[in-house]
């Protein structure tokens, strides 16, 4: 089968970048050097998903499972990574659309507190399944359960360009990929800034772009409400 014109572009954008030349050739050689470069751009994404909480790969409020009085419920979608943890982006479970209990998302080695029977509710997703720190009630179940997940990166192949559209920008992915294909500071046995030193910079500035935000919450001061009056 024929490699996308568009996958076939961004191997020229990573041959450019490494040789300064975005010739790669004809017959079994540019078949070959296809196949390597999609290797190496797969074997980047998990390096990439882990950067940061990519605003490309999120979904909000998605509906994740149907509530029944159980506390734990298997994704059918394998392609969720990650649920999105944030204090003010709880878990919901919703009826009619009304939000009638959050959760908060937390790590697995927080899903409870023993010394604490106070603590808030709680939710992890941990092996493709939701597991809530209690069962859902009666009043829950039948609900909708929705939160915000972050989704993996869709690997490339040489008919599907899907990442490419994915990644933004694409630049992210030709650094990436080059900075693991070659030694720093070799190109064409020239120096030159090295590969990594510009996909830090790229990465960094994507970074900040994700993050960028209006909004700032006022940070939540102790509750000394329960302090009376100095005695003597």
């Amino acid at each position: 089968m024929a490699t996308n014109a568009r996958v076939i572009d961004f191997v020229k954008q990573v041959v450019l970048a490494q040789t300064g030349s975005a010739d790669i050739s004809t017959g079994s050689t540019q078949d070959q050097i296809i196949e390597e470069v999609i290797m190496w751009t797969n074997q980047f994404l998990p390096e990439l998903e882990t950067e940061a909480d990519w605003n490309f790969s999120r979904a909000n409020d998605l509906s994740l499972a149907t509530a029944t009085t159980a506390n734990s419920y298997a994704l059918s979608d394998d392609d969720i990574r990650k649920l999105v943890i944030n204090e003010y982006r709880p878990l919901c479970i919703r009826q009619d659309g009304s939000v009638v209990s959050t959760f908060k998302v937390v790590n697995p080695n927080n899903l409870a507190d023993p010394t604490d029977y106070g603590t808030d509710d709680r939710v992890i997703l941990a092996n493709g399944s939701l597991i809530f720190s209690r069962p859902l009630t009666s009043a829950e179940a039948g609900g909708d359960i929705t939160g915000d997940v972050i989704y993996r990166l869709p690997q490339l192949t040489k008919t599907d360009p899907t990442l490419l559209d994915t990644v933004i920008p694409a630049q992210l992915l030709v650094l990436g990929v080059v900075k693991n294909r070659v030694l720093p500071d070799q190109v064409q046995g020239s120096t030159t800034p090295s590969f990594t030193q510009k996909y830090a910079a790229l990465l960094d500035q994507c970074k900040a772009e994700n993050n960028a935000t209006s909004a700032v919450f006022a940070q939540q001061g102790d509750n000394l409400s329960f302090i009376g009056g100095v005695g003597f």
